[in-house]
């Protein structure tokens, strides 16, 4: 038998354990997702690997975990008049306006938002990996390999009115776009009504007793996909595109109201492709051939000096709620009302060729005196700019074009130009037959090109022996203190100035 007081004592003493208990039953459990390794960048072929860890305070019963790498693409539009709706798989928000050229009616609706998810594959988990019964008790984890793909299946975005090269377009895995935040340093120029993101996501459900599933908990896992664009072919460009001006000509007078002194003609083709890496430091390079020509309007005309030449890399991105059948340009995107379109302009260089050299040639095609002259415009991607790949999908759209403006002076108070409007193509090649270096070899490269490296004699070196043994002379008393070893001072051999470490 107890007394009073012991009974007192022994409830006081069972109380935080009991507090605990309590504590413990109620307590929210925890889903986490870990990669492996320390990059959450990854292309086409590349194995993302980790593990989701469930961990719960108490008993808590479930039945299954399900883990996916999904891909999903979000866009929406000024809004007018909208009104909610929903779809298959997709969040929508619908409005109506005036008919296009993509319309027969009069008036139109089209979602003010969609939410889409082009893209979802699922882990498969062995029944030997969950416990038996299916009670979690302290942590439990379940790992995961997820390959990035290339294409994703035709049915995420099929259309009888696409022909084949839109198809292929709409089926390649997109890049991550305006999925990070500009203050980060990542600005991909994306506009804020469009994002592409991609994640790894877990959940654990639970059935009730009516066999309907509810979701325990979930967590997800943001990664950046770079998947791999090859080069295409040229753009088609007619002689009436607005969009694209490879070839202009200009007549030149002596000032604002002179006398014609001759015609000034520029002519560019298309450029290989920028090709991105990431596997290196240095920024994606390309050039530009452009040929210029003067045919003077009588024999005492001469070719004036050039001026300068001003480059202007445009990115446009296109958007849409509602399924688009072809791929936008500036010219198609502005008579479209389904089509949204935000176009930013970087300037990448400005030079003087007041230097160039005209060279007297015949014209083949009527035998007329004309001055010919070359450049080869280095193109190089704009610093606190983040290029990625020319891609289409079914609701966004990027491109992009070059503006070169040439200028020449024909007197002291008249500097005409001329602007050239070329396509330019961003790729991405894809992996090498013997594998692209992985980021951490570069990082270890880059480490060992930044080591301190030490420019002391090799040991057993002395300083005074040496000088004796090269003059042929004794060390001279009071010199002994420099002799022996000599201090090991660290050195930093920096890279050239403007030069990053391997970009030559």
């Amino acid at each position: 038998m107890f007394t009073y007081a012991e009974s007192i004592a022994t409830s006081q003493s069972k109380a935080p354990t009991i507090r605990q208990s309590l504590k413990a039953s109620y307590a929210r459990p925890e889903l986490s997702i870990r990669l492996k390794g320390d990059s959450k960048n990854f292309t086409t072929g590349d194995a993302i690997e980790g593990e989701v860890i469930f961990t719960t305070q108490a008993d808590i019963r479930f039945d299954n975990i399900s883990i996916t790498f999904e891909g999903t693409s979000r866009t929406w539009m000024d809004r007018l008049g909208a009104t909610p709706a929903s779809g298959s798989g997709q969040t929508s928000v619908t409005q109506t306006v005036s008919g296009g050229q993509r319309s027969r009616d009069s008036n139109v609706k089209r979602p003010f938002l969609i939410e889409e998810k082009f893209l979802r594959l699922i882990q498969p988990i062995e029944e030997s990996a969950y416990p038996i019964p299916r009670v979690a008790s302290g942590s439990i984890s379940f790992p995961f390999t997820f390959v990035v793909p290339s294409h994703f299946l035709p049915t995420v975005c099929s259309s009888k009115d696409d022909n084949l090269v839109v198809k292929a377009a709409h089926v390649q895995l997109p890049p991550s776009f305006g999925d990070s935040p500009r203050t980060d340093g990542y600005d991909d120029m994306a506009p804020d009504m469009t994002k592409i993101s991609y994640n790894i996501r877990a959940q654990v459900h639970r059935k009730r007793e009516d066999n309907t599933k509810i979701c325990v908990i979930s967590d997800s896992q943001r990664v950046h996909i770079r998947p791999t664009f090859e080069e295409s072919p040229p753009v088609h460009v007619s002689r009436n595109s607005t969009d694209y001006v490879l070839h202009k000509e200009k007549d030149l007078r002596k000032g604002f109201l002179g006398r014609k002194i001759g015609r000034f003609t520029a002519t560019a083709p298309e450029p290989n492709a920028m090709q991105l890496s990431t596997t290196s430091f240095c920024p994606a390079t390309t050039t530009v051939p452009i040929d210029l020509t003067f045919t003077p309007s009588n024999l005492h005309s001469v070719p004036p000096p050039l001026g300068s030449v001003t480059t202007k890399l445009r990115s446009s991105t296109f958007f849409s709620t509602t399924h688009t059948s072809y791929i936008p340009t500036p010219s198609t995107a502005r008579l479209d009302p389904l089509v949204g379109h935000y176009h930013e302009s970087t300037l990448l260089s400005s030079r003087n060729i007041a230097n160039t050299a005209w060279t007297l040639s015949t014209s083949p095609t009527t035998g007329r005196l004309q001055y010919k002259a070359q450049l080869t415009l280095p193109i190089t991607e704009p610093k606190g700019k983040t290029l990625i790949p020319s891609f289409s999908t079914c609701y966004i759209s990027r491109s992009y074009r070059l503006e070169i403006a040439i200028s020449v002076h024909t007197s002291s108070h008249s500097q005409p130009s001329l602007t050239l409007k070329v396509p330019l193509q961003v790729a991405r090649p894809g992996k090498n037959e013997g594998g692209e270096i992985h980021d951490g070899e570069i990082l270890r490269d880059v480490e060992a090109f930044f080591t301190p490296r030490s420019v002391a004699p090799p040991p057993g070196w002395s300083a005074p022996e040496a000088r004796a043994g090269r003059r042929g002379m004794p060390v001279r008393e009071g010199y002994s203190t420099f002799g022996g070893q000599v201090a090991v001072l660290p050195v930093r051999i920096p890279s050239p100035m403007g030069i990053s470490p391997g970009c030559g």
